[in-house]
């Protein structure tokens, strides 16, 4: 996605390291987290040999094939089964940390940026609708 120039937002909010050690400092900014990533999508998944609620989350890569990337929390999976059973879903996903740069003080005092990684995750949003807009239903 990145070398695709999907991201919509520049990296790092767009700010320079002199930017980060003045108005940031100890603070993490991510290279792209709180990205939108092209849209998600839930199956249930009644033949898991583990769970026979499971639901599967699936994104799509950049040529829309949905590409299963993990499950729903079984704690949920009850609660969202029945309201897919009433209500058009829409899936909205995020990437979350990753890559992201610090500014922090150095062995001898002095302020510094250093770039670290944290683990990347997927944040999804869930809403869930009567009639699901045109609008969404098009989005990929």
């Amino acid at each position: 996605m990145k070398q695709a120039e999907y991201f919509y937002f520049e990296p790092y909010d767009g700010l320079k390291n002199k930017e980060i050690k003045e108005d940031y400092f100890e603070e993490r900014v991510y290279e792209y987290g709180g990205q939108p990533l092209p849209k998600g999508y839930l199956e249930s998944e009644d033949s898991n040999e583990y769970d026979k609620n499971a639901i599967k989350v699936l994104l799509t890569n950049l040529e829309g094939e949905k590409i299963h990337i993990g499950y729903v929390p079984k704690e949920l999976c009850l609660e969202i089964r029945s309201l897919k059973e009433k209500y058009e879903t829409y899936v909205a996903p995020t990437l979350e940390k990753g890559k992201y740069k610090m500014a922090l003080y150095d062995e001898f005092g002095e302020e510094k940026v250093k770039t670290y990684t944290d683990e990347y995750e997927i944040k999804l949003s869930l809403s869930f609708w009567e009639t699901l807009p045109e609008s969404l239903k098009n989005i990929i």
